[in-house]
């Protein structure tokens, strides 16, 4: 479900005003824990109590798992096609991917082969999507093809805007994704 706002900052295209909302039963919430989440917002309405507590947070590692598993059925599906899915804003993915990994967290869920093993199963198993059956340690296809990649070149400096602080380069994040790829296919 999209939920449309009004915006108060700036207006870029790439930014659209709504919230997109996705909730079901088929999402994998273990392992999680409950934490104390404060909005962004809350920096500029400093009068206002705005911490929401006991929100169930999926672990890390899962959230790495099931981005890694994005990446791969994008390139399954472009490998098939030659489309960029996702109406082609898709390069976050990658972002986030090299985000997480850039951490000891993230370091940690790339070596914790379990997990990945749990997050292929629960994809298997409740979603089905075309690419998935290939998606396993020897055979994980990561890595964009030039197509592919001048298409998230585009998109990525698109979605810069949405990113705090700076900017990693994109040749920078293909290249860890590439040295993810390498490590989780030995």
């Amino acid at each position: 479900m999209r939920v449309g706002h009004i915006s108060i900052a700036r207006r870029y295209t790439y930014v659209r005003p709504a919230v997109k909302i996705e909730a079901g039963w088929k999402s994998a919430l273990d392992p999680n824990k409950p934490l104390s989440i404060r909005p962004y917002v809350a920096d500029e309405l400093a009068n206002f109590d705005l911490v929401v507590a006991g929100v169930t947070t999926v672990d890390p590692a899962r959230t790495f798992w099931d981005k890694v598993l994005i990446l791969h059925r994008l390139r399954r599906a472009f490998d098939a096609d030659g489309r960029l899915h996702g109406d082609g804003r898709v390069s976050r993915h990658y972002y986030d991917v090299d985000r997480v990994l850039r951490t000891p967290t993230g370091r940690s869920a790339a070596a914790d082969l379990a997990m990945a093993a749990d997050c292929m199963r629960h994809e298997r198993m409740f979603f089905s999507r075309p690419g998935t059956n290939t998606a396993a340690p020897g055979s994980f296809a990561l890595v964009p093809p030039p197509a592919m990649l001048e298409q998230l070149r585009r998109d990525y400096a698109a979605m810069a805007v949405m990113i705090f602080g700076e900017v990693p380069a994109f040749e920078a994040v293909v290249n860890r994704i590439a040295a993810l790829e390498a490590t989780v296919n030995r």
